[in-house]
This record gives C-alpha cells, structure tokens and sequence, in this order.
C-alpha cells in the first residue's frame, strides 16, 4: 500500500470532515486521489488529509511529528504559506511572520520530513484565488515570499507546482493534474 498524505491549510482542508482523515474535502486531495487511483488501478493507496484551515508554516511544523511523520506516509504534499502572508493584514489579530521566518519555516518543515521519514515530497506554491477583496495582497504574496518555496524545494522536495492566481475550481483541477504528474512518477520508481 502506498500512503499519499496532504498537509496545508485551508487550500487542502477544502471542508473536508476533521473527524474521518481519509474524507479528502472538496479541493485539489480529492481530485488528485481520484486522477492517482485511476492512473494505477494495481496498486492500493491511503489517501489522508491533514490539512487545516487557518494553519501557517510554524503551526504545521508544531503538529508535524503526528500529523505526518508518525503515519509514515510515501509520498508528502505540502500547501502552506499563505495564511503567514494573510494574517499580516488581518486588522482584528495581526501576526506579522518575517520573511525570514517563513523561509526558516519551510526548511525546517521539509527537512524534518526528509530526516525522520521516506516520504517522497511535493511542495505547492502557495498562491492567493482571484478575488476583489484581495487584489491588493498579490504583489506582496510574490515580494513577500520571494523565492523561498522555490529554494526549498530545491532542496528538500522532489517537485515544487507553481500557481500565480486561479479560478478556484480550476485551481483545484489544475493542482490536482500537477500532483497527479508529480505523484505518477513516484509510482514508477
């Protein structure tokens, strides 16, 4: 059997049902689950999200031990970030992450994941839906973030999948095509 986990926020969790793990949400887990079993028919796999609405990088690196390497997944995709950003400009309860946090963030984050387990890795960039309301945050997300995902994936990730903006639903789609690739070649290894 092969474990596909996915870990983020809000992007992964998709509304998915936080008291059955294997409920993939509505998002881009669920399409890519489905698009994977289709593609390998021969082979069982456990599909486990994890991702929580609201998480940021250090959060996720606090719940990393359980929620990831004590199930002892083959394969890690990893969507965070962008609530570090966000928060930032939520006037009811700032956070401000430095950019340098959120790069120590990541590193640490991945290389736990390389240390302490086999898992394959598959970072997503993380990225802001168009909308309105949060046309202003776009220029900063990229300036913000700067390469950081880039760099860590290059060091810790087998595969790093880029979005500047989407449509959700096709963000979804799109994400899950990407992860689909990335994860079809772990299945050939």
């Amino acid at each position: 059997m092969k474990t596909i986990l996915f870990q983020g926020d809000s992007i992964t969790d998709a509304g998915r049902d936080r008291s059955d793990f294997h409920e993939l949400g509505q998002g881009y887990p669920m399409y890519a689950a489905k698009y994977i079993r289709e593609d390998n028919p021969d082979i069982d796999f456990e599909f486990i999200n994890l991702g929580l609405s609201g998480n940021r990088t250090d959060q996720l690196f606090d719940r990393l031990t359980p929620d990831c390497v004590e199930l002892e997944p083959d394969i890690v995709s990893v969507l965070i970030g962008i609530n570090d950003i966000w928060h930032r400009y939520n006037a009811a309860n700032p956070i401000a992450t430095s950019n340098e946090q959120i790069a120590l963030n990541y590193r640490m984050i991945l290389s736990e994941i390389r240390k302490k387990t086999d898992a394959k890795i598959i970072m997503l960039q993380p990225f802001l839906l168009d909308a309105p309301d949060k046309e202003h945050m776009h220029h900063v997300l990229f300036a913000r973030l700067g390469s950081a995902p880039a760099v860590c994936a290059v060091m810790y990730a087998f595969s790093l999948v880029c979005a500047l903006s989407a449509l959700e639903y096709e963000q979804n789609r799109v994400f899950a095509v990407l992860l689909f690739a990335a994860s079809a070649v772990f299945m050939r290894l």
